[in-house]
Formats: C-alpha cells, structure tokens, sequence
C-alpha cells in the first residue's frame, strides 16, 4: 500500500492539514482473522487536538490472555461494549476527509478498513502518514522508535502504553511535535515535507543539518 498524496490536492502547508491519530487495540496481528477490541482517535488541526473518539469494541470472541496482559483489557470490558458494525458509521464519519495517522500506520489502517468492510461500509481512501516513518527521519539517531521511548525522550505524557485512547493522544502530540520542528527546519510547505517523509532517514539527516 503506498502513502499516497492525492487527497491533499487543496492543501499547501503540513499544519493546515486536517489530521486523524488512530489506535486500536486487537485480538491478535491480523486484521482479517482478527478483530479490534478498542479505538482511540483523535483530530488534530493547526497544532491543537480538537476532538476525540473512543469506544471499546465487542469483538464477538474471547481475548485472548497474551493480549490482556499486554493491554489489560478482559472479556469484562467489551461484554456490554458495541459491536463494531454498530459503531461503524460514526468511526466511517468521524475520519472522513482527514489524513489517516498512526505509529506504524499500516496496522491500524489495516485493521479498520477490514472492520469497516466487513460492516458494508465504503473502503478507507484517506492518505496515510506513518509517524514511525516520519519520526525516523524527524529525529534521527535515536536508538528505539517506538511509541514509549519516543515519549520518554521527548517528554510527552503518554499516559498507559497499549490502551487504544492513551496511545492515539501520545501519537498526536508526536506529530505536533514532529510538525513543529519540521516547520522550524522550512519544511512546512506540503511539497517539501512531501519529498522529506519519502526520503531515507540518512538523507533526512542531512537535510535537517543543511
């Protein structure tokens, strides 16, 4: 699957983008056997989060006991929770028209278009922008890229690691970090943060030294 760019036709700055940080939470890694148990998302525009979304999600299985340990979520938390099929309109509705964000975007992306296609809900056609990708190259040098270690470094609040809504605020407020250095740097115009995000992260380096 490529990040592809078309739907930011009508935009020109990476701050005016209309941004939607996604989490999920899920019963195991594949989106097709496998179902989300939780979603955080949350709208980021201009620098500022302006809206949330978060609901447990009954999966119609049992959760598996590696999972509750990574997360804490148990059978108790999603009994009484919507399906997804019953939520699927207002997630379908709420990342309509927005650029689609996660840490390693392309599992949560998965995961919901294959939720929302099985509820016969029309495909996600958002663009992607993967903040492990971007952090790589925003940030180079570090050690670990992972959500937590990222937070730690950079010393934003992250308030339970693998809990669906605390993940999806952490990645927002990584990528309005990540925004503001890249403005300060002269890479606010779309086009230029367009050829930073696909160049590799020694090339990034470079750039961001230049």
């Amino acid at each position: 699957m490529s990040y592809s760019w078309y739907f930011l036709d009508d935009y020109n700055m990476i701050s005016k983008l209309p941004f939607v940080v996604i989490d999920v939470e899920t019963t195991g890694s594949h989106p097709v056997m496998d179902r989300i148990i939780e979603i955080g998302a949350v709208k980021v525009l201009d620098g500022q989060v302006i809206d949330t979304l978060s609901t447990f999600i009954n999966p119609g299985r049992n959760i598996p006991p590696t999972i509750t340990w990574l997360t804490g979520i148990t059978n108790r938390h999603t009994a009484n929770a919507p399906s997804f099929f019953e939520e699927a309109e207002r997630i379908s509705n709420f990342l309509k028209g927005q650029v689609f964000v996660a840490h390693n975007a392309l599992f949560d992306y998965r995961f919901v278009n294959a939720e929302l296609v099985r509820s016969a809900c029309t495909p996600l056609e958002n663009s992607i922008i993967c903040t492990l990708q971007l952090a790589r190259r925003t940030f180079p040098g570090l050690i670990h890229y992972n959500l937590g270690d990222l937070c730690r470094t950079l010393k934003i609040h992250h308030e339970r690691a693998h809990r669906a809504n605390a993940d999806a605020l952490a990645t927002a407020h990584l990528l309005i970090r990540m925004i503001k250095k890249l403005t300060a740097c002269g890479f606010e115009e779309l086009g230029r943060f367009q050829e930073f995000y696909e160049r590799s992260p020694k090339e990034c380096a470079a750039l961001l030294q230049a």
